[in-house]
């Protein structure tokens, strides 16, 4: 008699590679480990092609529904898509995906229930979350990243316009709700910290973001000034982080430094995050094709996010990398940091500017945190979290 490997169905919006936002690395990571205990079938729906071909070749199979967004950019398209997640059934905005994507896989799905049976499907993201079949053969494993009613509320909070605080409140409502319906409806439910999960009634896995510790070697901290950036630069919680950063916080760290350089290091920056570019001391770099060697040059690293939940991929490939980190509360959450141990926390712009001077300034100090931070890292290194990964998805 032969052993069977187990059968995967892995669904995403998002195409998993090393390179693009947190999102994708983890996917790519956990992928990556999964495709060597079981056969993986992989099925992306949304605007995005897979690009990873070590990873279309660790797959049994890839599927690839590519639509353009249902919803057109710019102002007017802007304000559909909220009055669309604020009213509708959908959900917000943050997990809305095109009809012509869920339709297509959809009927994907009908047809290989027809023909295979899953032992384990696994969901990325709530975008696809509806896509669970009434009736289902093997276990249904949504994973969450991160949490949109966080992320809406934290947008509501900040937001000054009135009738945009009530979108932000409907939306944050609206996914409030679709986050329980997941709890209530899968077999299980995967997230990144349980400060998110804290959310959400009842039990689930807690399996958090990692780094690669091999990637992401410590390096002597450099003389020159230069604060390091990192991040998938066109999602909105790293454009506020960044525009924050460069026009309420750099001032005050020219003020004190006045050859203070800014590295904005990712992929598809927006248009905002461009502009910033234009600023004296900042330079936008990207899509590069690596991070590790501008953590290399930095001599600070910063988490500057005002918004948004899960946790943080820059944090942890700093730490890994030696290099000193400021950050927010909320950028530096689920990670375990203490103030003034492993990193330094603050959430005002002044403090924030303070903290980053200091470091600059003082090699010593940058060295204790780098030395304790690095403790963070070994315990979220990819490798065992991987292991901890396929044993959710398989073990049962």
């Amino acid at each position: 008699m032969t052993n069977r490997r187990p059968q995967v169905l892995w669904i995403t919006p998002q195409p998993p590679d090393l390179i693009s936002g947190g999102g994708s690395i983890r996917q790519a990571h956990f992928l990556t480990a999964l495709t060597r205990h079981a056969d993986v079938d992989l099925l992306v729906g949304g605007s995005q092609p897979l690009t990873d071909d070590t990873l279309r070749d660790a797959c049994r199979s890839v599927t690839e529904h590519i639509v353009p967004p249902d919803f057109g950019g710019g102002p007017i398209g802007s304000r559909i898509g909220h009055l669309r997640s604020a009213l509708g059934p959908e959900g917000p905005r943050e997990v809305f995906v095109d009809r012509k994507a869920a339709q297509r896989l959809a009927a994907d799905l009908a047809e290989r229930d027809a023909a295979q049976t899953y032992d384990a499907v696994v969901v990325q993201h709530a975008a696809f979350c509806r896509l669970l079949p009434a009736r289902r053969r093997g276990r249904w494993i949504c994973e969450l990243d991160r949490l949109a009613s966080i992320d809406m509320r934290q947008l509501r909070e900040i937001t000054t316009t009135p009738h945009t605080r009530w979108l932000h409140a409907r939306e944050e409502q609206a996914a409030r709700r679709l986050e329980r319906w997941i709890v209530a409806s899968y077999d299980a439910v995967i997230g990144v910290s349980k400060e998110d999960l804290a959310e959400l009634p009842g039990h689930q896995i807690v399996i958090p973001n990692g780094v690669d510790t091999t990637a992401f070697a410590p390096s002597p901290l450099p003389d020159a000034p230069r604060v390091v950036m990192t991040g998938y630069l066109g999602t909105l919680p790293n454009i506020t982080g960044a525009v924050w950063l460069c026009r309420e916080i750099l001032p005050a760290i020219r003020r004190e430094v006045p050859d203070v350089c800014i590295d904005l290091v990712g992929g598809a920056p927006s248009a905002e995050v461009r502009t910033l570019g234009d600023l004296p001391g900042v330079t936008v770099h990207a899509d590069v094709p690596e991070i590790a060697p501008y953590l290399r040059a930095a001599r600070v690293a910063v988490v500057p996010l005002v918004m948004g939940s899960g946790t943080r991929l820059k944090a942890l490939e700093a730490f890994a990398a030696g290099r000193p980190v400021v950050g927010t509360s909320i950028g530096l959450i689920g990670l375990g940091v203490v103030n003034g141990v492993s990193t330094i926390v603050a959430d005002e712009p002044a403090d924030f500017a303070c903290g980053v001077v200091a470091l600059l300034r003082d090699a010593q100090r940058s060295e204790t945190l780098v030395a304790n931070a690095a403790q963070i890292a070994a315990a979220h290194d990819w490798n065992a979290l991987a292991d901890r990964y396929v044993d959710a998805v398989l073990g049962g």
